[in-house]
């Protein structure tokens, strides 16, 4: 099955690995990651859940990517991690190129993303293809992790990329 494409709407992102891969405890897990998370309302949480139930080939008992916030910062949320093996595209509101690394947790961003469906040996569900970011707006020092802003509720569909 082909990805399910899905062009999110401004979520704040956390724990973005954009100019290098992620290391996990140590190891590296040979993949490029951000992720994402929206208030519960959101009107992309339906969005991630069409394109999550278009590619699900479980019925539902498989892996499922979009989770319930379970902490301080995403109590509310949804959340969603995205992975490449491939350096994703990183641009700036203009759509200018940036430097990957300059994505940190905290700044609004949004991104292209894929939803496909897996199966490997008794593991099966549906993972989350990250293509490309698009920052927004860099995070205000506060160190907090409030709602989207509302000037980015309505942002365009169409992506400079």
């Amino acid at each position: 099955m082909e990805s399910i494409p899905v062009k999110t709407g401004p979520f704040k992102a956390m724990f973005p690995n954009l100019g290098e891969t992620e290391k996990f405890d140590g190891e590296d897990t040979e993949r490029f990651t951000i992720t994402m998370r929206w208030p519960k309302e959101s009107a992309d949480v339906k969005l991630l859940e069409d394109a999550f139930k278009q590619a699900d080939q479980t019925d539902g008992k498989g892996h499922n990517p979009i989770r319930a916030g379970d902490n301080e910062f995403t109590e509310g949320m949804i959340v969603v991690k995205a992975k490449t093996k491939h350096p994703p595209v990183v641009v700036d509101g203009d759509g200018n190129p940036i430097d990957p690394s300059s994505i940190r947790s905290g700044d609004m961003c949004r991104a292209r993303i894929g939803f496909a469906s897996y199966s490997k040996g008794s593991n099966k569900g549906v993972t989350v293809y990250l293509n490309a970011v698009q920052l927004l707006k860099k995070r205000e020092d506060d160190g907090g992790f409030g709602d989207v802003p509302e000037e980015y509720r309505a942002a365009s569909d169409e992506f400079p990329f």
